[in-house]
């Protein structure tokens, strides 16, 4: 396999958007096992940017390769 095929290489901005996801699902993960009840503000609302950042993520995808 070559890996030099630019068609199936994420680009950099996806790259830190994956990277940015699953940042926030282990914070979210720490936070709610070992800091914050589950009902709290602040964990809600993380998980909702978590949510959107991961469909910005998923729509780039099919976007740049297709359903």
């Amino acid at each position: 396999m070559n890996n030099n095929n630019k068609e199936n290489n994420m680009p950099k901005s996806q790259q830190i958007l994956l990277a940015i996801i699953l940042i926030f699902v282990t914070l979210n993960f720490f936070l709610a096992m070992f800091v914050l009840p589950l009902s709290s503000l602040t964990l809600r609302i993380l998980q909702f940017i978590n949510v959107l950042i991961f469909g910005v993520f998923v729509f780039r995808q099919v976007k740049r390769k297709g359903f």
